[in-house]
């Protein structure tokens, strides 16, 4: 019989799970799922070595584990971003790759502008004040209404946070390799990448890594940044580059929220970024809302249930 394997946990429902059991096996595939992330790319080879379709979150799946599954033919990413997957290889082979575009556009732009208000007004060090017994100790808060807020890519999730921010009252430019008849629709004005990191009050990033977005804001950029301005983060780490943002936190050149590191959390205590001080860390969450998961779960079985059908959607590599 040929085998779908659910190959990490995914945060997907036992109910949801059943569900696509009992349809692939009435298509003739055995189906097996994971309750745990494999330790390594062995252990990951020796869950899809047989399998012919696979469903990954967000765990790397790289070369060394392809080559042992052999008779892979289409990989289901319950994710947007699919920079974790070896494409190339997948390529090389004939695999077809389907995201989840989409699943998270909403918690995503949720987050960012919760993330926005959080830097502006200091919600965590004021919590902290006051479960410690202290007061706001003179702090005084600011606000989006007027500040002109730079979104950095304006897909899916970049249109989402600037409808937000104009609803807040912000003046937004963007940058973007290609200008969005919507977003110019909505009175932003697109403008280099230079003069957005120089004008703008809040940075939010909002890309795909490739070769071309890795490092994008690199230490020429930041150093251009305002003083005092907020570079927000909820897209891929290695976007930004890490040392020299962590620098800048360190001299308090600007303020930062970032979801997203060169790494997948859990970060070594030891890491020098959770040293900051101005800077709001959250565990790469963006995407984590119960509903944006609803979607996402029936994305990944649609791409597969499609497939088997013969149709390909939602592919990202051909």
């Amino acid at each position: 019989m040929k085998k779908i394997v659910l190959a990490e946990p995914a945060l997907i429902s036992e109910d949801k799970i059943i569900e696509a059991r009992s349809l692939f096996t009435r298509e003739g595939y055995e189906f097996d799922t994971y309750k745990t992330t494999p330790i390594n790319q062995e252990d990951l080879a020796s869950r899809i070595i047989e399998a012919e379709i696979i469903i990954v979150s967000n765990y790397p799946v790289k070369r060394e584990a392809l080559e042992k599954a052999t008779n892979l033919k289409m990989i289901s990413v319950a994710f947007t971003g699919f920079d974790h997957i070896d494409i190339e290889f997948c390529n090389q082979k004939g695999i077809v790759v389907s995201n989840a575009a989409g699943f998270s556009d909403t918690a995503v732009a949720e987050l960012t502008i919760s993330m926005i208000l959080e830097r502006l007004r200091k919600l965590n060090e004021m919590q902290i004040n006051l479960r410690k017994g202290s007061d706001k100790q003179g702090f005084l808060g600011s606000e989006i209404a007027g500040k002109k807020v730079g979104v950095v890519g304006t897909g899916r999730i970049g249109k989402r946070v600037i409808k937000l921010l104009l609803a807040f009252g912000a003046e937004v430019i963007a940058y973007s390799r290609t200008e969005c008849k919507e977003t110019l629709e909505l009175g932003v004005t697109y403008t280099t990448l230079e003069n957005l990191i120089r004008e703008s009050d809040i940075i939010t990033l909002h890309l795909p890594l490739n070769n071309f977005t890795r490092e994008l804001i690199g230490a020429e950029q930041i150093s251009q940044m305002k003083k005092g301005a907020i570079l927000v983060n909820t897209a891929r780490g290695a976007i930004v580059d890490n040392i020299a943002l962590i620098r800048a936190l360190k001299e308090n050149q600007i303020s930062a929220a970032i979801d997203v590191f060169d790494i997948e959390p859990p970060l070594d205590i030891k890491n020098p970024i959770i040293q900051t001080s101005n800077s709001l860390l959250l565990p790469h969450i963006a995407y984590a809302t119960k509903e944006a998961i609803e979607r996402r779960s029936k994305l990944a079985f649609e791409n597969v249930t499609e497939y088997i059908k013969g149709n390909l959607v939602r592919v990202v590599n051909r």
